[in-house]
């Protein structure tokens, strides 16, 4: 068993006997050499069953990732579950996903005949800081293509989308971010295409640089003031008073009004913030026409 790779063999043979697990290693590799050299006819056999063996494992760890949706840690988990010898770490499930993943165009040909019309969703990605380009099918959910790019400049974004051209997609409809340099693309490669921002810089990142503007002009009509009351504590004669308290009332009420309009739109600013999250503080998934409601 321990020969054959069988999980666990080992440590229990070790613990059977009491011997290390070095030495089981060490006899079951004597034992391997003896049976190679005068058995070698049976190793074929036990390639053999080694391949399917593995060849299962793969499958099964492809299907519980791909369609089961589990993480890697549950996929191996379950592998043990079921007994699949040896084929079952961590380790081993990352290993055979990033091989089939290299093994995978980044590019979705389209392999009917004729061209594809689809719509296009593009963002950008970053893996230890390096920028990963994708555009997927909003409809079917299907990646167009994505890659690991040196940079996000106008011609790498123009040549990402060409090359899904030839491979048989046109886009009829762009949705993305207000990124400079995919917008300078799509005018270059696109511009023919309707294009719409994501439904975040559509509303949240558009309306955020209204917080913004409202908070300075809020801190700007206090220092006036602030400033305005300064002076009237230094005025003397009775006119100037008149005239200083004047200002400082106005000031003052420019500020309160400013204040206010900035607490009301910050504060329905997060309302919008909290509508457009996938869930909402307890975990719950945002229902579409609620939160479209809500906007």
């Amino acid at each position: 068993m321990a020969l054959q790779g069988v999980w666990g063999a080992v440590t229990d043979l070790a613990l059977e006997f009491m011997v290390s697990r070095t030495f089981i290693y060490m006899l079951r590799d004597d034992l391997q050499a003896i049976t190679e050299k005068i058995f070698g006819e049976c190793r074929t056999f036990l390639e053999q069953k080694e391949q399917w063996i593995r060849k299962q494992a793969i499958a099964v760890a492809l299907c519980l990732r791909l369609e089961g949706r589990c993480s890697i840690g549950s996929t191996s988990q379950i592998l043990k579950r079921f007994g699949s010898a040896k084929y079952n770490s961590v380790g081993w499930v990352s290993e055979i996903l990033q091989f089939a993943g290299e093994c995978l165009p980044n590019t979705l040909v389209n392999e009917e005949t004729g061209v594809r019309l689809v719509i296009m969703a593009c963002d950008e990605i970053f893996s230890h800081f390096r920028p990963i380009l994708i555009t997927v099918d909003p409809v079917s959910s299907a990646i167009l293509r994505i890659e690991l790019a040196d940079s996000r400049e106008v011609s790498v974004w123009k040549e990402h989308w060409e090359c899904i051209e030839r491979s048989g997609y046109l886009a009829v409809y762009l949705v993305n971010d207000e990124g400079k340099s995919m917008l300078l693309a799509q005018k270059k490669v696109l511009s023919q295409v309707i294009r719409q921002s994501d439904t975040f810089h559509g509303l949240a990142h558009r309306l955020g640089a209204w917080v913004d503007r409202l908070e300075k002009t809020a801190y700007t009509a206090i220092e006036r003031e602030e400033d305005r009351f300064n002076r009237l504590q230094s005025a003397k004669s009775e006119a100037v008073i008149e005239k200083k308290t004047k200002e400082y009332e106005t000031a003052k009420e420019q500020a309160d009004k400013a204040i206010e309009s900035y607490d009301r739109f910050h504060y329905l600013y997060l309302c919008l913030i909290g509508t457009l999250q996938v869930f909402d503080r307890d975990g719950n998934p945002n229902e579409r026409q609620a939160a479209e409601a809500t906007v």
